[in-house]
């Protein structure tokens, strides 16, 4: 069994990365053969909610294991890494290029407060399942209003 390795973090701020694709979105409208030195590709990421866990499912095909980082917040999962370009004998001359290569980075909203402590990720088949127990409700800290 493969593991991937798993960073948690404070939870991470979405200001960088919306700037980031506002900033890559006005360059290639500009020029459409513009290509960032990042984040060159999103990999495609399903979301399940479970009574007790949130269960992620990430298409990063082509991409190894050790190439992976996913860091948890309390409230967001971010999924980076990098896919290599496989390499092509000189002779040959591309007919059509639809797979992205390079950097990625998602940055997810998880729909619940989780345990970072309890998650896990495997890499089977070119899925990353990544499992998230979810915080219970009495763990989550109510502020209580007193009256003045």
């Amino acid at each position: 069994m493969s593991f991937i390795k798993i960073r948690i973090t404070e939870d991470l701020g979405n200001i960088e990365t919306e700037l980031r694709k506002g900033i890559d979105e006005m360059f290639r409208l500009i020029s459409p053969r513009f290509k960032p030195c990042e984040r060159l590709w999103a990999p495609q990421i399903d979301i399940y909610e479970a009574p007790s866990e949130i269960i992620v499912i990430v298409d990063v095909a082509g991409v190894k294991r050790e190439h992976i980082h996913v860091e948890i917040g309390r409230r967001t999962l971010k999924i980076s890494g990098i896919r290599r370009e496989n390499p092509i004998t000189k002779q040959a001359r591309y007919r059509l290029a639809e797979i992205p290569y390079g950097y990625f980075e998602r940055t997810l909203s998880l729909p619940a407060q989780v345990d970072a402590d309890c998650a896990t990720a495997t890499y089977t088949d070119g899925f990353l399942y990544i499992s998230i127990a979810k915080l219970p409700l009495d763990r989550v800290h109510k502020i209580p209003i007193e009256n003045d």
